[in-house]
């Protein structure tokens, strides 16, 4: 079931085919196609990533990692090959809040910031993201380009599929600590009366998945058990 909802993501609208924009970076498109196979190791991970940022024209300075990631061996690694292992949201500063990632750079000048998160979950037939975690939820907010990682339990076919499953749960008086969850559905768009169309206004003016091949690990488990597949 997982093959097939991955090759199928081809099919998909929102977040998985990015929208073209000009930009100051160029009128170039960053190609779908690309990011619709699962990377299966640690080095095709790293290399995916190079090849964003070098068509972004974006260093490895202004990447932001979620710390959730850190507890993914393969993820670190590729990190490493990067030369951005040690980086993160704030650099040896421990636990992030929200509030402080928004009072960094929610006004920041630059519009080359990337975020590489993690996701609670993803909807495969309108490339949705679902984000239950507050970290998640205020990086996408603040980089002009937002990769989410996602690991083969998180993918769910459909809306309906998930909530269904999540009624399954509350009914079985499942305990979950949850404040909010949040669905974003591709990038960032505005209009004004107008009828000009500007991306990146309130959020990312991209967001790229990365499907990757192996299971998601054990903190995940640990903290998104509910909304997992399986």
């Amino acid at each position: 079931m997982t093959d097939k909802l991955l090759s199928e993501t081809t099919t998909t609208r929102g977040g998985v085919r990015p929208l073209d924009h000009p930009d100051r970076h160029g009128d170039t498109q960053t190609q779908a196609a690309d990011y619709t196979k699962p990377v299966t190791t640690s080095e095709a991970l790293s290399q995916r990533v190079h090849t964003l940022l070098e068509q972004w024209n974006v260093s490895t300075r202004e990447v932001l990692i979620d710390p959730l990631l850190r507890s993914d061996e393969q993820v670190c690694q590729a990190l490493q090959e990067l030369g951005i292992a040690d980086q993160a949201v704030f650099q040896g500063a421990g636990p992030v809040s929200p509030e402080e990632v928004y009072q960094k750079w929610l006004v920041s000048e630059t519009d080359t910031l990337v975020a590489l998160t993690s996701v609670t979950g993803y909807i495969q037939e309108t490339g949705t993201l679902i984000l239950t975690d507050p970290l998640q939820q205020a990086l996408s907010l603040v980089a002009r380009y937002h990769l989410y990682v996602i690991y083969p339990e998180q993918i769910w076919q459909n809306l309906e599929q998930w909530t269904e499953h999540l009624a399954g749960l509350l009914a079985g008086q499942q305990r979950m600590s949850l404040e909010q969850v949040v669905f974003a559905t591709g990038p960032s768009q505005t209009a004004d009366i107008e009828k000009t169309l500007v991306r990146g206004a309130q959020g990312p003016a991209e967001v790229i998945p990365i499907f990757v091949g192996w299971r998601c690990p054990e903190t995940f488990r640990e903290l998104f058990a509910p909304f997992l597949r399986y």
